[in-house]
């Protein structure tokens, strides 16, 4: 049932355009609170489908005189979650070799459990992409006017990036 309601909160932000973010009577921060209430507790596939077709689209579709309040009460915290669960995910696979994710996943018979690892595998990677995707969208020269240019980079500028509030460092990476 989520599906169809994300699916709609997409396409609506989508088709509305600028319409849709309107933000008479409160609705940014009524529908923020309604996709991330529960955040903490959404298994991994679920939040990737959040990304895929609610988030990604109204990053896109997001006027940038909109961005506050809509993305200013999303980004964050879909962020800061996502950063978390990959964090220990990859952790995890890098230094034990299995992958720690929220949810549920039950524990059987081998063959289930290699069913189970795999399948984990799939979703840590789906999540990652779309995680990567949603940076990339939102640091998109299209909805950013002042990307980072070759010679901030040259001069040591650049190796952080702002992402609605949020501040992200190359020194973050998992592994160097």
């Amino acid at each position: 049932m989520c599906v169809v309601r994300y699916n709609v909160i997409g396409i609506a932000a989508v088709r509305l355009g600028e319409g849709f973010f309107d933000d008479s009577g409160g609705r940014a921060t009524a529908l923020a609170t309604a996709l991330l209430e529960n955040l903490e507790s959404m298994q991994i596939n679920h939040i990737r489908y959040l990304l895929h077709a609610v988030v990604i689209p109204m990053v896109r579709s997001c006027p940038r005189s909109r961005w506050d309040p809509w993305l200013r009460l999303v980004l964050p915290p879909i962020l800061i979650h996502c950063y978390g669960v990959l964090s220990t995910a990859w952790t995890s696979l890098l230094e034990e070799g299995t992958i720690k994710v929220p949810g549920k996943w039950g524990h059987g018979s081998s063959a289930q459990e290699m069913k189970t690892e795999v399948m984990k595998d799939k979703l840590l990677r789906d999540l990652t992409r779309e995680t990567c995707h949603l940076l990339s969208t939102a640091a998109s020269t299209a909805f950013n006017p002042s990307p980072t240019t070759p010679e901030q980079q040259s001069h040591g500028e650049g190796t952080s990036m702002d992402v609605v509030g949020i501040q992200f460092s190359i020194s973050d990476s998992l592994i160097g």
